[in-house]
């Protein structure tokens, strides 16, 4: 009398779960089994040869789908020819897998900050110098929430703007001019220092860029009333300043 297995002795020689052999059968990749005098599935040493193919094609990358090519319901041996291009298949899938991990990883390392979440490299490093020259932390969480927003709603725009912020970095006069800004965030709304420092920025800005404002417009005018509860009074009124000195002292 032929051995014959039950379908948990098959599942431990397998080293799988009943439910992953019951699933198998569902889609083809194992055939159906035989029945006893009581209804239960019962199985031959071939059906385990079979599941513990195709347990080791699974640990070598092989999906369900490649394993049906190599060992179609029915096939008792795997055709060679077949096997091969499978095999080349699974291993450029793998390839390709390995390559979005690394990139996955990468990218892992660069958000170790949640700071970072939502903005790219390029717009992390300049406010990382505003920290070095003495920003303060609340105009850089801010200006960080803003930036934010811009980079999803305008990427092209903001990508081109932070070009223009690693220019005006390299610029002492700049630089003087972000610590008084920062220097702004406890001013009352009346405080000379606000007019004096919007028109100090509006005429670099028109030195830098030239009288035409569209060519200083940024995005984060575009979107500051989505973040201005991030800014207190005298810096909403500092930056209404700065952009109406620009287009009116522009157009003169």
């Amino acid at each position: 009398m032929p051995m014959t297995l039950m379908i948990r002795d098959l599942a431990a020689f397998a080293e799988v779960t009943t439910r992953t052999i019951r699933h198998y059968h569902d889609i083809g990749l194992m055939p159906p089994a035989g029945r006893d005098g009581s209804g239960q599935r019962i199985y031959v040493p071939a059906d385990a040869v079979r599941l513990v193919r195709i347990r080791n094609l699974i640990e070598a990358g092989f999906s369900l789908n490649d394993i049906l090519d190599v060992l179609p319901p029915g096939a008792g041996e795997i055709d060679g020819n077949v096997y091969t291009a499978i095999r080349q298949r699974v291993d450029r899938r793998l390839d390709a897998e390995e390559k979005a991990l690394r990139a996955r990883r990468r990218r892992l390392g660069e958000l170790a900050d949640p700071d970072r979440i939502g903005l790219p490299a390029e717009a992390i490093e300049i406010l990382g110098e505003w920290r070095r020259i003495g920003v303060r932390e609340e105009l850089i969480a801010a200006t960080r929430a803003t930036w934010t927003v811009c980079a999803v709603v305008f990427p092209d725009r903001f990508h081109e703007r932070l070009r223009y912020g690693v220019a005006d970095l390299a610029d002492p006069e700049y630089r003087q001019l972000l610590t008084a800004i920062s220097g702004l965030w406890e001013a009352s709304l009346d405080d000379p220092a606000v007019e004096h420092t919007a028109r100090r920025l509006a005429a670099y800005l028109r030195t830098v860029y030239g009288p035409d404002m569209a060519q200083f417009v940024t995005p984060d005018s575009a979107v500051v009333d989505s973040v201005i509860e991030f800014y207190p009074p005298a810096l909403v009124r500092f930056n209404d300043l700065v952009y109406r000195l620009y287009a009116v002292d522009g157009d003169q």
